[in-house]
């Protein structure tokens, strides 16, 4: 029987085999004795998933939070102001991916923002975020539908519940790509990101540092928030 751990499967249970008049079936534990096994078989998945999945692993399910804080420069009200939202994610895990020798796990992740009780969402993402257990590597790459794609990196342990992740305009390995208005107008020169994985819940705190037009500084675009798994 397949391990359903947090919406993926992550190996068979077992059963065992009887002849029941011509045919072959499986007889599965049940009671007491199943709810032992279950157990048993959940510790495994986790430790099956911790191994593959590492740092990730902690991240995968549905989650929902009503805290966050957008800081960010208004044009409507020509300044900097901090704006409440809820939030939706969604983290499916897949894997491994072979580039080669290189084997990495993910998540297939996609989130939406709203404020107050708008009905479509000011903010959206969808992208990947990866694990190289070899390297100890984490990357996650997610695209922006206002033309900017982001692929920020560092490494960690694989049992790590705080780690933290960059990108600059430009740089290499972990780039900023951007369309030509934002180039010109509100141009994000790095990116970078804080991450901590509790039980059932994390927090992400972001800073992206624009180069914008009419600022003769750049200017911090920050947004943080807690989630809560729902699924």
């Amino acid at each position: 029987m397949p391990l359903l751990v947090h919406g993926v499967l992550v190996g068979e249970g077992w059963g065992r085999e009887r002849r029941l008049g011509a045919h072959r079936v499986r007889a599965w534990p049940s009671g007491e004795t199943a709810r032992r096994l279950d157990a048993g078989q959940s510790r495994e998945a986790e430790r099956t998933m911790a191994n593959e999945w590492g740092p990730l692993a902690g991240l995968i399910g549905d989650w929902e939070g009503e805290g966050g804080l957008d800081t960010a420069y208004s044009h409507a009200h020509r300044d900097v102001i901090g704006t409440p939202y809820r939030e939706k994610c969604s983290m499916t895990p897949f894997g491994p991916v072979d580039n080669g020798p290189q084997k990495l796990y993910g998540l297939d992740y996609r989130s939406a923002m709203w404020r107050g009780d708008e009905q479509s969402p000011f903010h959206t993402e969808v992208g990947y975020w990866l694990w190289d257990g070899a390297a100890g590597e984490v990357v996650r790459g997610f695209v922006v539908p206002r033309g900017i794609a982001v692929l920020a990196g560092g490494t960690t342990s694989p049992d790590a519940g705080d780690f933290v992740l960059r990108a600059t305009n430009g740089g290499a390995p972990y780039a900023i790509g951007e369309n030509r208005y934002l180039a010109q107008n509100a141009s994000t020169a790095s990116y970078e990101v804080r991450v901590i994985v509790g039980e059932g819940t994390w927090s992400y705190d972001e800073v992206a540092m624009l180069h914008m037009a009419g600022f003769e500084e750049p200017f911090a675009h920050r947004d943080h928030n807690t989630l809560r798994r729902v699924g």
